[in-house]
């Protein structure tokens, strides 16, 4: 079975990877051959192609996509997080638990235009397969590390709402033990920090990530960042 994966769904670091018969054959970033970091806003156009002619294959011979993100995730915690934001942030607690389908159209014109640009003459109607955004997170690690069980902990600024997920894993399955939801993001509290420090959010978060060994916790009362 020939799976294409293409990414992202929030607009950067657009990606693609093929997989057949199980065996990864090739994955690759669009700012690899576009040389814009990050490829915000750009299609993972070359990076198909590149998967591709890996292969020695054509578009019509891929017979599944898989997608990280989906609208049965959605929609299973949107009154959680309408719960918690429309005080807050009333009009994006609104805005994801009214416009779902909006937001699936999006998605899917995503990965149309990907699609055509990389082959307009492909009339094939290609299956996709929605896989919740941190499931794909756990799965891209699990799935690889040749253990046949483990626990796993994803931390992200947002899937489709989820920000963290507690899972375990056994054989080829993932089951999930605990889901935190936005807003109560690690990951956004991260990128938070590093434009405090001076940095570019979602950019240099691998700075202070590098910096963070070398810093002294004792020299600085962080509290008030915290609350």
């Amino acid at each position: 079975m020939k799976i294409l994966g293409l990414a992202a769904p929030f607009g950067h670091d657009g990606s693609a990877a093929l997989m057949i018969d199980g065996k990864v054959i090739a994955a690759a970033e669009e700012e690899r051959f576009t040389r814009k970091k990050h490829a915000d806003g750009q299609l993972p156009v070359n990076a198909v192609k590149y998967c591709l002619k890996e292969a020695g294959i054509s578009l019509s011979d891929i017979d599944c996509i898989a997608y990280p993100w989906s609208m049965k995730a959605l929609r299973a915690q949107r009154f959680k997080y309408l719960l918690r934001t429309m005080f807050t942030r009333p009009a994006r607690a609104f805005k994801k638990f009214f416009r779902n389908r909006k937001e699936l159209r999006g998605q899917k014109k995503f990965i149309k235009d990907t699609l055509t640009a990389v082959d307009s003459n492909c009339t094939k109607k290609i299956p996709i397969r929605w896989v919740e955004h941190h499931i794909a997170h756990a799965a891209s690690s699990y799935c690889f590390s040749g253990m046949k069980e483990s626990a796993l902990l994803t931390i992200d600024t947002g899937g489709e709402i989820t920000a963290t997920m507690l899972a375990k894993a056994r054989g080829n399955k993932i089951t999930k033990i605990k889901e935190i939801i936005a807003p109560d993001s690690l990951g956004a509290f991260y990128s938070t920090l590093t434009d405090y420090l001076g940095f570019r959010r979602g950019d240099g978060e691998y700075k202070v990530m590098g910096m963070a060994p070398y810093g002294d916790s004792e020299k600085f009362n962080f509290d008030y960042i915290v609350k």
